[in-house]
C-alpha cells in the first residue's frame, strides 16, 4: 500500500506541474493578446479554466493520499467485528474541502459548453445548446456540476460516433427550469 502511495502521489505531482505551467503560459499569452483578437482572448481564457478543472479534479486524489498518509487512529487499534465492513472513508469526505453555495446554471454550464463545442467540431459532430436564460440560482457545487455536465456531454461525443448515419450526427444539449423537476439538463 505504501508503495502503491508513493507511486500514486508522484504520478500526481508530475501531473499537477505541467498544469501550473499551462495555466502560466495562458495567462502570458492572455496578458500578450490585444483586446481586439476577442475569438483568441476567449480560447486562452477557455485552457486557463480546463486547466484550473483539471487540477480541481485531482485535489480529491491528493486529499485523499494526505489522509493515507497521515498516520491513522483505527490502523493502530484492534477492528471489531461490526467494524470489518464499514469503509474509513466515502467520497463526501473527499470532496469535504469543495465549497457549496449560490450557483447560477448559465455561468456554471458556459465554459463546459464552449469546450465541448470546440471538440465537437473538431471531430464533425453538431452540437446544439439551449439554456434558458432565466434560470435562478440554485444552492450546490459549481464544479461538481460542470463535472457532471461535462461527463454527460463526453458520453454523448464518444456514443453519437456509434452510430451510422448518412447525417452528419449531432448532440443536443437543453437546460431549463420546470415546475416539476426543477432545473432539467437533458442531452440526446
Amino acid at each position: 500500500v505504501r508503495n502503491l502511495q508513493r507511486v500514486l502521489s508522484e504520478a500526481l505531482h508530475q501531473a499537477k506541474n505541467p498544469l501550473a505551467a499551462l495555466r502560466t503560459f495562458g495567462n502570458i499569452l492572455l496578458r500578450r493578446l490585444p483586446e481586439e483578437e476577442s475569438l483568441n482572448r476567449e480560447i486562452v481564457e477557455d485552457i486557463i479554466i480546463q486547466s484550473d478543472r483539471l487540477v480541481d479534479l485531482l485535489l480529491p486524489v491528493d486529499n485523499a493520499l494526505n489522509r493515507l498518509a497521515a498516520p491513522q487512529v483505527e490502523t493502530l487499534l484492534p477492528m471489531s467485528r461490526s467494524d470489518e465492513h464499514e469503509p474509513s472513508e466515502n467520497l463526501d469526505s473527499i470532496y469535504s474541502d469543495e465549497e457549496n453555495g449560490l450557483v447560477f446554471i448559465q455561468d456554471a454550464v458556459e465554459p463546459v459548453i464552449r469546450a465541448t463545442e470546440a471538440l465537437t467540431v473538431s471531430q464533425g459532430i453538431r452540437f446544439e445548446s439551449v439554456v434558458e436564460s432565466d434560470l435562478p440560482g440554485i444552492y450546490g457545487n459549481e464544479r461538481r456540476i460542470q463535472e457532471i455536465l461535462s461527463n454527460l456531454l463526453d458520453n454523448a461525443i464518444k456514443y453519437v460516433k456509434l452510430v451510422e448515419s448518412e447525417e452528419r450526427p449531432t448532440i443536443e444539449l437543453k437546460i431549463k427550469s420546470t415546475l416539476e423537476k426543477g432545473i432539467c439538463v437533458e442531452v440526446s
